[in-house]
């Protein structure tokens, strides 16, 4: 492979626009948590919404910025695999093991037991003597320690970790995909593995329409299968890029899938099926970048947009970390401060006041905790590599 294929620098461009969707949709989120995100009978968007969420749609929509991260993942994940010197699946499981638990486990514990709105009360729970309200908490702290709180149905400690419990169980299940691809070849591996997501959304579509006004369990809707396919494109396109051949998707009309994406983000029952055609969107766009291969603008207002888009992108890890529970409660100290309630569209700008601060608490989570987390994966893999006989 030449240098020019070793990196692909629109991924971290990318990753920092994915980063500000999914704080822009916990932002609107905050706002407007009290207000029905669907009509009474349960299976279009509640038109009784204020205008100014009809406006902010943009940000309510902002949550394909998850779909947006899982199809880089499954990217880079089987390129990084790919063009490892040994392919062990020991040593693939340890570097993503030092990538992805110690700043997840620490900002676990920071929002367990630190962060007032979001900590377990274990304390409490003892002084009553509660025994059930004990059992519950450490089931859930339990749940999250071993990344299975998206199967648990248990209390969020912090709602964004779903996915990051999903992007765990699709590392273990990429061996199995690579076995689908030495029996079916790619084609058919993505035929089968988009056959059981597509089932899977459908079965919660007809869920939906049967029992519109009943909430999915998390083993259900967060179900990692549910996501295979979305995240599997990506490994699709490492494949074709690895291998310099024509990226698959680059011919589909990003139009008719966007149009799709359109009209079932205002039906409940086809809702599902947004996170598989934002995933579709989004290799159809990173085919026809990779296809162009051109170079990133350096100057004027597009590259300045680009560098910083760049800067949240090598932080985002950590910004998705750590955002969402300081949007949904950032309000809380300022309605006991002043002793008054915010309005919506008060709540949804004061959110953004708290992005400067986020980014700067994930830069120093980035810089003092992921960049050694990671090197001391990689001391790991050369301890055990080199103690291996020749």
């Amino acid at each position: 492979m030449s240098p020019s294929r070793d990196h692909v620098p629109f991924l971290d461009h990318l990753r920092g626009l994915a980063a500000l969707l999914v704080f822009a949709t916990h932002s609107y989120h905050a706002a407007g948590e009290h207000i029905p995100e669907w009509s009474d009978h349960g299976f279009l968007r509640n038109p009784a919404r204020p205008l100014w969420m009809w406006l902010a749609m943009p940000a309510e929509i902002g949550w394909i910025g998850v779909p947006i991260f899982f199809v880089i993942s499954g990217f880079c994940i089987h390129l990084s695999h790919q063009r490892s010197a040994n392919g062990r699946f020991d040593i693939f499981y340890i570097r993503r093991f030092f990538r992805l638990y110690p700043p997840y486990l620490i900002a676990l514990v920071f929002f367990a037991f630190v962060f007032p709105f979001t900590r377990l009360h274990f304390h409490a729970a003892f002084l009553a003597h509660d025994t059930s309200a004990i059992g519950q908490l450490s089931l859930n702290l339990i749940s999250h320690l071993l990344l299975l709180h998206n199967l648990a149905n248990s209390p969020g400690i912090n709602f964004s970790f779903w996915s990051i419990a999903v992007e765990a169980q699709l590392y273990l299940l990429y061996p199995l995909l690579l076995w689908l691809v030495g029996r079916a070849g790619w084609n058919g591996a993505i035929l089968i593995v988009g056959v059981i997501e597509l089932s899977a959304r459908t079965m919660l579509g007809i869920f939906f329409l049967l029992y519109p006004s009943r909430n999915l369990p998390e083993l259900v809707e967060h179900f990692p299968l549910i996501f295979w396919f979305s995240w599997a494109v990506g490994a699709l396109l490492a494949q074709a890029h690895l291998q310099a051949k024509p990226y698959p998707f680059r011919n589909l009309s990003l139009t008719l899938v966007l149009s799709l994406f359109f009209i079932c983000n205002f039906v409940h029952p086809l809702f599902s099926f947004c996170f598989t055609l934002a995933a579709v969107a989004t290799a159809i766009l990173i085919a026809r970048l990779l296809s162009r291969d051109t170079a990133v603008p350096k100057g004027g207002f597009g590259g300045a947009a680009l560098r910083c888009l760049e800067e949240v992108g090598f932080i985002s890890y950590s910004v998705y970390l750590l955002h969402q529970p300081f949007v949904m409660d950032v309000h809380q100290p300022l309605v006991w401060f002043f002793r008054r309630d915010f309005s919506p569209l008060e709540i949804f700008g004061i959110c953004w006041l708290v992005l400067a601060p986020i980014l700067a608490a994930s830069w120093v989570s980035h810089r003092w905790i992921e960049v050694p987390s990671t090197a001391w994966g990689k001391w790991v893999i050369r301890q055990l590599t080199s103690s291996r006989p020749a």
